[in-house]
């Protein structure tokens, strides 16, 4: 897997999904990181944490299409820190990342996308359409202990 990408871009998308991964050390250390899949111009991030999952993309130039899962916290801390506007990722098949940006380099150790947890599917059911107004409005609201009771805590939100 080969991509290019913006490091604001891709720093930000980063720090949401990281919302949904753990944080706590775990049996399953593939939770702590966030699934980068890389194809067609646009490379999407998964966190999910067994209870939350949080998928985004961004575009990008993709080299080489492939999927590797890399430690939230070490990625999103890189890419904050990244010195040059364009970051680099390449991942060879013993699943080593490289990360360029400007003359820095950093390699970290990845796992395969293989040993990622299926997020669990939605189907059937209804489309609820909410203005953002809305959404951010949301928190002002004194019965929100009421609605956390008689909803899921899932949310797919799109731009």
């Amino acid at each position: 897997m080969k991509f290019i990408c913006s490091s604001q871009i891709l720093s930000e998308a980063c720090m949401n999904v990281q919302r949904a991964t753990s944080t706590k050390s775990s049996n399953l250390p593939t939770i702590e990181g966030i699934l980068i899949k890389a194809e067609n111009d646009r490379i999407m991030l998964t966190g999910y944490d067994l209870e939350v999952g949080i998928i985004t993309s961004v575009a990008g130039r993709v080299e080489q299409t492939g999927s590797i899962i890399l430690n939230a916290k070490i990625l999103c801390d890189i890419l904050r820190n990244a010195p040059e506007d364009l970051v680099t990722i390449e991942c060879d098949e013993r699943l080593i990342c490289k990360i360029k940006s400007g003359d820095s380099e950093l390699s970290i150790a990845g796992f395969s996308e293989d040993e990622y947890p299926e997020l669990p599917s939605v189907s059937g059911g209804f489309q609820i359409v909410v203005k953002g107004e809305i959404l951010k409005d949301m928190e002002t609201y004194q019965d929100m202990d009421l609605l956390k009771r008689y909803t899921k805590n899932v949310i797919l939100y799109k731009k």
